[in-house]
């Protein structure tokens, strides 16, 4: 895993030195960069595996190419294989390198050879290649200067506002999605002209005639094709297959790796598959706010059936309330999102280890929450984000309209379960991976998560919906649910039956009394006079806006030395106070 960031255009070399040591945290094991005429590219690297090894970038044979990359390539060897036949000479180890031989043999096709979590920079020549895999696992933003002939890339936006040509605004029309749809929808992101690349896209940036020319362009999208013809028990024996491959694969590529086990099914079966491959014993963590919360309590029985090293993370009040602002800092988003749970347990286990595996994103993919069995919440909910945008005056963005539309006018139950796993697969789960990449990364470690192996997202996608979610018995994750029980028996039975709320739902009571902090402390006034209080409902929502701002407009993206929730609290209740 790494940290990219770079420019085609007019600058210096050291701008791309400066925006390559604003993601330091990401890989803090070495840096290496490029220069050739107007492209310039940093990387800075974390080596946690065999195969990811080595100094970045990587070269070709004739040294005219080169390539970084954050990620991993799971079918490296077989693109290795396949190439050394047809002449290709390698030189490392390095799954990376697979990447620019690849190229050489398929040109802008090569996106299509490579399975596995990428955001990667090519420089072929005069010109600049960007890419990010089709799931959207690892970020990639950019911004395009046109009157300074310039573009800047970085995995992190604070690495792009290193650059002092530009001055960073928030765009209001991307804070009406926190209205509605309630998270981020599409490239743009809450800074003005800062775009995400999205998942399944190649970006070319040229210079003609001393301006940068881009081409974007979409190589693979996730589609659901359903295969009638395939069993309940046909679609669970497959499932077992190809998930048991996934965590083999994801196991066998790193030495020392953690599970963050949660007591509910989707980690719980990771654990049970995982404890065949690691027969010298698994770590595994799990975070609340109290021993006595239901996570902490049904890891513990799952972690005493495989005889795991465990250990209980308690995140203490003053713990949560102290990591707010630099967990701000690591989202880049003005939203609290799934909390700071995460993100500390992240802090834990880069004290001992740089590996940590996660059973996230199985909901998307396999219709975990109620919205799957019930559509009427969902809808009611974008019907009134929608009505309360246009109440105040906000445009309501075209793709939000779009998702809406597909939603709340889908004939039928049926239409409407399968145009939410395509626009969850789409939106919500790069969102998700958004969380969990920042999350993890400013500690330095390395996220493993086996239910995006590429090959099993492809099989679930061929799954009809039924078989996922079984409404007429009110059961979603039902291929899951019934994998687990005929496999697994008995040690799953508990993580089938309970209904477990979440990650964020961890340290909840935390988070109420963070609620209740901002609510008692901040003036009444404070939503209705804040210039930007229109697009929030709770105080707690804007002081945190206020953060962002701080460092990501004041600041351009450094952490401002000394900043405490408490003192930041108490300025805007007293400067409240004093207007």
């Amino acid at each position: 895993m790494a940290g990219i960031a770079g420019f085609i255009g007019v600058g210096g070399e050291d701008l791309v030195t400066r925006m390559t040591a604003a993601l330091k945290h990401r890989g803090p094991q070495g840096a290496g960069y490029h220069s050739d005429g107007y492209i310039h590219l940093g990387v800075c690297r974390l080596g946690t595996t065999a195969a990811g090894s080595g100094d970045q970038p990587v070269y070709n044979e004739g040294r005219d190419k080169c390539v970084a990359c954050d990620g991993e390539i799971l079918n490296h060897g077989d693109i290795r294989q396949r190439l050394e036949k047809k002449g290709r000479t390698f030189r490392t180890g390095s799954d990376i390198e697979a990447i620019i031989h690849l190229y050489q043999e398929r040109g802008d096709g090569f996106v299509e050879d490579l399975k596995g979590k990428y955001a990667l920079a090519m420089v072929c020549d005069d010109t600049l290649i960007l890419a990010r895999d089709r799931l959207g696992v690892k970020p990639l933003y950019y911004i395009l200067l046109k009157d300074e002939s310039l573009l800047l890339f970085a995995s992190e936006i604070k690495a792009l506002l290193q650059c002092g040509l530009f001055t960073p605004e928030i765009d209001e029309e991307k804070l009406t999605d926190l209205i509605v749809p309630r998270y981020p929808v599409g490239s743009g992101t809450f800074l003005k002209g800062i775009k995400s690349l999205l998942p399944g896209h190649l970006l070319k940036a040229t210079m003609r005639d001393g301006q940068v020319r881009v081409e974007e362009k979409r190589f693979c999208s996730l589609s659901l094709s359903p295969d009638h013809t395939i069993s309940l028990d046909q679609a669970g024996e497959r499932l077992l297959e190809l998930l048991t491959r996934s965590v083999e694969t994801n196991l066998e590529s790193c030495g020392e790796v953690g599970l963050a086990l949660s007591g509910g099914l989707d980690s719980t079966i990771l654990a049970l598959i995982a404890q065949k491959y690691r027969p010298e014993g698994l770590t595994t963590f799990t975070v609340s706010g109290s021993y006595e919360h239901q996570d902490v309590k049904m890891a513990r029985v799952i972690s005493d059936h495989i005889k795991s090293d465990h250990k209980e993370f308690i995140i203490t009040f003053e713990d949560y309330l102290s990591s707010i602002p630099h967990y701000m800092w690591a989202m880049e988003r003005p939203v609290l999102g799934l909390g700071v749970p995460f993100y500390l347990l992240c802090r834990e286990v880069s004290r001992s280890m740089n590996v940590l595996m996660i059973g996230e994103g199985a909901d998307v993919l396999f219709g975990g929450n109620n919205e799957y069995l019930d559509g009427r919440f969902k809808v009611q909910n974008l019907k009134r984000g929608i009505s309360r945008a246009r109440e105040l005056g906000l445009p309501v963005r075209d793709e939000v309209l779009s998702i809406a539309t597909d939603l709340c006018q889908a004939g039928g139950f049926d239409e409407y379960l399968n145009n939410l796993f395509r626009i969850n697969l789409a939106d919500s789960l790069a969102a998700g991976f958004h969380y969990y990449d920042s999350c993890s990364m400013t500690w330095a470690v390395e996220l493993r998560d086996p239910y995006f192996y590429d090959d099993l997202v492809d099989f679930l996608n061929r799954v009809p919906v039924h078989l996922k979610v079984n409404r007429d018995l009110l059961i979603h994750k039902y291929l899951l649910k019934r994998m687990a029980l005929d496999r697994f028996g008995t040690p799953v039975i508990d993580a089938v039956l309970r209904q477990k709320k979440g990650l964020g739902f961890s340290c909840a009571e935390h988070t109420t009394k963070f609620d209740e902090m901002c609510e008692s402390n901040l003036a009444d006034g404070f939503l209705d006079e804040h210039p930007f209080g229109i697009y929030f409902s709770k105080k707690r929502d804007l002081l945190l806006f206020d953060i962002f701002k701080l460092i990501f407009i004041d600041n351009r993206g450094d952490y401002p030395s000394g900043l405490d929730i408490v003192d930041f609290l108490m300025m805007r209740s007293v400067s409240h106070t004093v207007r």
